[in-house]
């Protein structure tokens, strides 16, 4: 399979189109963004399971921020496990109702439409 076919299959994979103006490096970017995506949502997914085991392990979760936590419980290769796959921190927030675990996205931006984030009921 030639390169100019593979960047064809990956864009019709990711849902996108080669087009003159964007072209090739566009479409990596797509794939790209949207395995970072994947990533974090599967980061993410291990803080909350973690944080269930902790809560019903007895073991005080207070002290920690997002960064953190996932600091202590996540398992990286080389990369820093307090930080998203775009470099943001991972954020944490206790509510009376809820456990809520976050990354700001593509963008780094708090509370945008990118956002990712998992939810754990308390209550």
């Amino acid at each position: 399979m030639s390169a100019s076919t593979k960047i064809v299959v990956i864009a019709l994979l990711s849902g996108g189109v080669l087009t003159q103006e964007g072209g090739a490096a566009d479409v990596v970017q797509r794939v790209t963004d949207t395995v970072r995506t994947m990533a974090t949502v599967h980061e993410l997914a291990i803080l909350k399971r973690a944080y269930l085991l902790d809560v019903i392990g007895g073991v005080s979760t207070d002290e920690y921020d997002g960064a953190s936590y996932a600091n202590r419980r996540l398992l990286t290769n080389g990369r820093p496990a307090s930080v998203d796959f775009w470099g943001n921190p991972y954020q944490l927030d206790v509510g009376a109702r809820h456990v809520r675990f976050w990354s700001n996205g593509p963008d780094g931006a708090r509370n945008t439409v990118d956002d990712i984030e998992v939810i754990l009921p308390t209550s």
